[in-house]
C-alpha cells in the first residue's frame, strides 16, 4: 500500500461537536471523513458511492484520523504505551508535561518511544483559539432562538492533515476529487453559517513517518478508531493496549427518515491503541429503520511503534 498526506489548510472557523453545540474539539476522525466523503459522492450518484463503499470494504482504501500541523511539523497521536524513561532523575514536573501530552511531532516519535526525548521538545504550539460565538435561528412562525457555538480558529499555517492509504493512483485520484469538492463546502457542523472550509493541499510526511507506516514491527498504533471483525477479536486482544470509546450520533442524510434519527451506538478501540497483531476493521452499518445503510468507518490505518 502507498501513502500519502493531504493537508486542510482552513479559510474559516471549524466546529468539531463533542456533544453541546457550544463546545467542540480541533481535530475530527477518520469516521467523520468518510462520512462526509460518503454525502458527497451520493451527491454525484449511487454509483459514486457504492464505489467509495466498495474501496473501504475491499481495503483498497484506508484514511487516519485529522491530526494537527504546525508548517512542516507535522504531530501525531500519543501511542497508548508504557514507556521506560532512561533520566530517572527527572523532576515530577516534566513527567507531569509526559503524561499531558496529546500529540507527538512525527519527528520526535522515535525519541519519545527510546524515552530519551525531551518532555520540553515534544509540546505543541498552539494551534489556533477557541471561542463562543452567539447566531440567532430564524424561523417565520417562531420569535427568534439565539443558540451558541463553539468555534475554533486556525492560527496562520498551522491546520489539519489526513493520511491517506491506497492501492491504485486511480483508487486516490477518486478520493482526492471528492476532498476537493469537500473543500468548497466545508466539514464539520454549521457549514450552513460557512464554517468548516477549507483549501486542499498535499503534504510531506517525514521520511520516519513514511518508514513505520510500511515497515515491519512487534507494534502497531492504530491512527484512527477501529473495531475488528468478530473472528479478528480475539486475535487483535493479545498484548494489546487500548482504550474504548462509545461512538454514536445522528443520521444527518434527509433521505433517511423524515425526522432525525440516532444511530446505533457501538464501542471502539480508541486511536492510540497498540496491538501485536493486524486487523482489518470493519465498515459497519449502524442504521436503524432508515431507508438505506449508514456506515460507520471502523478500519484501522497501522503505523508500527515498537
Amino acid at each position: 500500500m502507498e501513502y500519502t498526506a493531504y493537508k486542510f489548510r482552513f479559510l474559516t472557523g471549524v466546529h468539531f461537536g463533542e456533544g453541546r453545540l457550544e463546545t467542540g474539539a480541533f481535530v475530527f476522525g477518520a469516521d467523520r471523513l468518510f462520512s462526509a466523503l460518503a454525502t458527497e459522492t451520493l451527491a454525484q450518484g449511487k454509483d459514486a458511492f457504492d464505489n467509495l463503499v466498495d474501496l473501504v470494504q475491499s481495503g483498497k482504501i484506508r484514511f487516519s484520523d485529522a491530526f494537527p500541523f504546525a508548517g512542516n511539523n507535522y504531530f501525531l497521536q500519543r501511542p497508548l504505551l508504557r514507556i521506560l524513561r532512561k533520566n530517572t532523575e527527572e523532576t515530577i514536573a516534566k513527567r507531569k508535561v509526559l503524561k499531558k501530552l496529546e500529540y507527538l511531532p512525527m519527528t520526535k516519535l522515535s525519541a519519545y518511544l527510546e524515552g530519551r526525548a525531551e518532555p520540553e521538545k515534544l509540546l505543541p504550539p498552539k494551534f489556533g483559539d477557541f471561542t463562543v460565538k452567539t447566531s440567532v435561528a430564524i424561523n417565520p412562525d417562531e420569535d427568534p432562538k439565539p443558540y451558541r457555538v463553539g468555534v475554533f480558529s486556525f492560527k496562520e499555517d498551522r491546520g489539519l492533515y489526513v493520511i491517506l492509504g491506497y492501492e491504485s493512483k486511480k483508487d486516490a485520484s477518486f478520493i482526492e476529487d471528492f476532498l476537493d469538492r469537500l473543500s468548497f463546502v466545508g466539514i464539520g457542523g454549521k457549514r450552513s453559517s460557512g464554517l468548516g472550509r477549507f483549501e486542499l493541499h498535499f503534504g510531506q510526511m517525514p521520511p520516519e513517518g513514511m518508514k513505520r507506516l510500511t515497515g515491519e514491527y512487534q507494534t502497531y498504533m492504530t491512527l484512527c478508531s477501529a473495531l475488528p471483525n468478530d473472528e479478528e477479536l480475539a486475535l487483535a486482544m493479545e498484548g494489546a493496549n487500548y482504550l474504548l470509546e462509545k461512538k454514536s450520533g445522528f443520521v444527518a442524510s434527509p433521505n433517511y427518515a423524515p425526522e432525525w434519527r440516532r444511530k446505533r451506538d457501538v464501542y471502539a478501540f480508541k486511536v492510540g491503541s497498540c496491538f501485536r497483531k493486524k486487523f482489518e476493521g470493519q465498515l459497519r452499518d449502524v442504521s436503524s429503520g432508515g431507508k438505506h445503510p449508514v456506515y460507520r468507518y471502523l478500519m484501522p490505518l497501522f503505523m508500527g511503534v515498537e
